[in-house]
């Protein structure tokens, strides 16, 4: 969004600090000259803030698309005017703040050379003579890109311990998810096992009793003493159940 700067309070500050140079420069052309410079100086100097704040941070190309106007503003500016030339130093810091340092310092040598053009090509006249005048110029865009670039790197540091913050939070909410679904496979698993004893041991044990149940129905009235035999079966094989059934009831 065009906008998403605004919100971004690094960016806001360094908007607010941005427009504090614009009007310094606007002030100190007013206290040499005692007039505010041309309505068209004043129209360009208030487009490049509207640029400023404008600056898109997600979106590389559009940035540099809003360099590049800015860029020309502050140089017919400066052409016409050479205090605007702290228009550049604007753009110097805006560079090391938006890019990485590579991207940065390209911006900043191209500015740099702009400046010194209008310096050397368009004022040569005026109480400083170009070359001073360059000297101060340069000092100031490297004092600019020191800066900037600190400030970016401070705050690049600080969006990478935020993001591993982030992934921090997020591995231990997964691990959490994971522990817990480990507890519930646990449980599942264990149900199963138990359902496995139940069937293979207490089910078996069932089943020859009613095996022998059915057996001695049969041999009721012909053998009363193979009946009893089996009677004795069964009777065994429901306590051997019964005490299995109540050990796996102690594990559950």
């Amino acid at each position: 969004m065009p906008f998403r700067s605004f919100l971004l309070r690094e960016n806001f500050a360094f908007n607010i600090a941005a427009q504090a140079i614009v009007l310094i420069a606007v002030i100190q052309i007013f206290v040499q000259r005692g007039s505010l410079p041309e309505p068209i100086l004043l129209f360009a100097a208030s487009l490049f803030s509207i640029f400023v704040w404008l600056l898109p941070v997600d979106n590389v190309r559009r940035a540099n698309r809003y360099m590049l106007i800015q860029g020309v503003i502050a140089s017919l500016a400066s052409i016409q005017e050479f205090l605007f030339v702290y228009l550049f130093f604007v753009l110097s810091m805006q560079a090391m703040l938006h890019y990485n340092i590579r991207p940065g310092l390209l911006w900043n040598g191209l500015l740099l050379t702009l400046a010194l053009l209008a310096n050397f090509l368009f004022h040569s006249e005026g109480d400083l003579t170009p070359g001073p005048r360059a000297l101060m110029v340069t000092v100031a865009f490297i004092l600019a890109c020191v800066l900037s670039a600190g400030f970016a790197r401070v705050r690049r540091d600080r969006d990478e311990i935020h993001r591993l913050m982030t992934q921090l939070a997020e591995t231990n909410a997964l691990l959490h998810e994971s522990k817990r679904e480990a507890k519930n496979l646990a449980a599942v698993q264990e149900r199963n096992r138990l359902a496995r004893d139940l069937n293979h041991s207490l089910g078996h044990k069932l089943t020859v009793a009613i095996v022998q149940l059915e057996g001695a129905v049969l041999q009721l009235d012909k053998d009363p003493g193979r009946v009893a035999a089996s009677l004795k079966i069964v009777n065994d094989q429901l306590k051997q159940g019964l005490t299995e059934l109540r050990h796996i009831a102690k594990q559950v």
